[in-house]
């Protein structure tokens, strides 16, 4: 990935911002996992009956799932910009973390909502740096980098 006419700081920033944010984009997706967990385990808890149990306990993640599908994951085909698509899917993992506060996890839910938080603010941090970075390397003018037609 290195440009001869970028300078080695601006190849070195690209390439430790891609890092860090590919290591918060694994982070999102096992907080996604943890999303789907925390709505079945709370749907297996919020009902006395066992056959509502089980239902509540598959309907909540499948209807969590087939949303994050079709509008907040990064390939839904709801084209929305990386950035309203961070920030919507916030309130989402903060439904998860009331969840789990619900099922009794205060601790837990904390946790989750903390680390969804910070996650999410940095991924849209990031996507503006590493753009930003990229353009600047590619432009190959370290003083005046190229700007992007709008």
């Amino acid at each position: 990935m290195h440009h001869p006419s970028a300078s080695p700081y601006k190849v070195l920033s690209i390439e430790l911002a891609t890092l860090v944010k590919g290591v918060n984009e694994l982070l999102r997706f096992v907080l996604e996992l943890g999303m789907l967990a925390a709505f079945a385990y709370w749907g297996a808890h919020v009902v006395s009956n066992t056959v509502a149990r089980v239902i509540t306990a598959i309907a909540t993640p499948a209807i969590a799932a087939t949303v994050w599908g079709l509008v907040l994951s990064p390939r839904a085909p709801a084209k929305l910009s990386s950035v309203f698509r961070l920030t919507f899917s916030l309130p989402v993992f903060l439904l998860a973390a009331l969840a789990t506060y619900a099922s009794g996890m205060p601790r837990s839910a904390i946790a989750f909502a903390v680390v969804s938080t910070v996650n999410t603010v940095i991924l849209i941090a990031l996507d503006d740096v590493v753009g930003t970075l990229q353009r600047a390397t590619q432009g190959g003018d370290d003083e005046h980098p190229r700007r992007p037609i709008e």
